[in-house]
């Protein structure tokens, strides 16, 4: 089997080693690959009103223990990535205060403070990111 980077290059996904195997109970198969170059993971859940299976399901993932404590509401501090030109280089990096809308695995859909009920410039951000940081 292959392992193979998504657009990201951060979620895995794999091919099988028969994907193109013409021996499949004496009939030949044709089988294409879906085109996942163009999936948002989170437009899929904004548009099917789906939710992601909580961390605290799985005991062996990092943190699942804690993972329940994190709420809509709660205050964080993220990288400010309309202020960062360059979010890799740590003397540039401009912080900015927001709050979680919504938790979806290590994921979280977060909001700037001060923009009210405006989502235009919500964003996704992985909680476990050095750039987020708890306020409190």
């Amino acid at each position: 089997m292959l392992t193979t980077p998504d657009e990201t290059g951060s979620i895995p996904f794999v091919i099988p080693n028969n994907i193109n195997s013409s021996h499949t109970n004496g009939h030949t198969t044709s089988t294409t690959l879906p085109d996942t170059t163009t999936f948002n993971w989170g437009n899929y859940l904004k548009t099917t009103d789906s939710h992601a299976a909580p961390v605290s399901y799985f005991c062996h993932a990092p943190l699942y223990d804690m993972w329940s404590q994190l709420t809509s509401g709660m205050k964080l501090e993220v990288i400010n990535t309309d202020c960062s030109s360059n979010s890799n280089d740590t003397k540039e990096k401009v912080f900015w205060f927001a709050y979680i809308v919504r938790v979806e695995g290590y994921l979280a859909l977060v909001r700037y403070e001060g923009c009210g009920e405006d989502s235009s410039m919500d964003f996704w951000c992985n909680l476990c990111s050095k750039d987020v940081h708890c306020v409190g």
